[in-house]
């Protein structure tokens, strides 16, 4: 699940929130990178920071 529904292979999606257990200095951070991977248990897509 990422958002309110399942995302399937292939899939893209817009404007998804996340919230980093980190607070501000991971954000900081992705914003800072542009990209970034997510992951459980094995790579499973690449996101791309748009704000």
């Amino acid at each position: 699940m990422l958002g309110d529904k399942e995302l399937r292979p292939g899939e893209t999606r817009n404007a998804i929130g996340f919230v980093f257990a980190s607070g501000k200095e991971a954000a900081d951070k992705m914003r800072a990178a542009g990209r970034f991977y997510l992951w459980e248990d094995g790579l499973i897509g690449e996101a791309v920071v748009v704000e």
